[in-house]
């Protein structure tokens, strides 16, 4: 059976330092989002993975769907690792994935994989600064209002078979 969570929360989902999670046939929606809010916020997690999960914001354009950050408190290095989503179903929203790593030492963002995955009417795919090894593969992507990739200090970005259409 699938989750389906209906929240106007500022953040649905929030993971800091910790390490392997599963979520499965999560199915967010909701009609009453906060701008600026973020429905999973990970900071700092290794080894996740999202399956065939949903998230519908109904056309809500300043609201993130996956806010990864690095995991640095600033006296503890962490780092955001191995997150995969396969199967994941998304509308609406300002960024899928948004994430910002740092530029220097351990904290960063690494090894993030979107396999066969269906977006449409966000503004972009994929916001991100400073991100090691990303992998996109059998995306398509639909009616976004903006770049689908908006790409800063990145290294090691792929893209495999696609079809997009902005």
């Amino acid at each position: 059976p699938r989750i389906l969570i209906s929240n106007s929360a500022a953040i649905g989902f929030k993971w800091n330092r910790k390490k392997q999670f599963v979520g499965e046939g999560l199915n967010w929606r909701s009609t009453n989002v906060t701008a600026g809010s973020r429905i999973i916020e990970i900071d700092g997690l290794w080894n996740a993975s999202f399956n065939n999960c949903t998230f519908d914001i109904d056309g809500n354009s300043n609201v993130d769907i996956f806010n990864l950050l690095p995991g640095d408190n600033g006296t503890d290095k962490w780092g955001t690792y191995y997150i995969v989503c396969n199967n994941m179903k998304t509308a609406g929203g300002r960024y899928v994935f948004n994430m910002t790593g740092s530029s220097f030492g351990s904290e960063y963002i690494t090894n993030i994989w979107a396999n066969d995955c269906w977006s449409t009417s966000g503004v972009t795919f994929v916001n991100a600064t400073n991100v090691i090894n990303f992998s996109c593969k059998g995306l398509v992507l639909d009616s976004f209002s903006s770049h689908a990739f908006n790409l800063t200090g990145c290294t090691n970005f792929s893209l495999g078979l696609h079809e997009i259409s902005i």
